[in-house]
């Protein structure tokens, strides 16, 4: 039996959508066929598993296929080609990079705590 996802506009983010599995929420996106996918993938869901998805309110299936399948593409534009499929690949720069800002605050919070909490650091001589 499928899976469908219901997709309605999200009210907190402009341009995405909050995507349903029944009452449960699974995910708010721009692209929530594909990235709804990945989530039910994450949770244990077979490939395999048709997967449907359709606006609230509405009969009409808008995308079909497999989880697997599905979890494997994302949306890509630019301003030559419009919206085309491509393979999904996961941000491991962005992913890095938030990690390494998040890093960088510790050091500079930990660094400006030693030298206001009176512990005997100075600068200079």
């Amino acid at each position: 039996m499928p899976i469908e996802i219901i997709i309605q506009p999200s009210s907190r983010h402009r341009h995405h959508y909050d995507a349903y599995l029944g009452s449960a929420h699974l995910c708010t996106s721009r692209i929530p066929f594909f990235d709804g996918a990945r989530v039910l993938l994450s949770e244990g869901h077979d490939p395999n598993t048709p997967l449907t998805m359709r606006h609230q309110g509405s009969a009409l299936v808008s995308l079909r296929s497999t989880i697997g399948s599905a979890a494997k593409l994302t949306v890509i534009e630019n301003g030559r080609d419009g919206p085309i499929l491509g393979v999904y690949e996961p941000y491991p720069l962005k992913e890095r990079r938030r990690a390494e800002k998040l890093s960088s605050r510790r050091i500079v919070s930990e660094h400006e705590g030693s030298l206001t909490s009176g512990n005997g650091a100075s600068l200079g001589a």
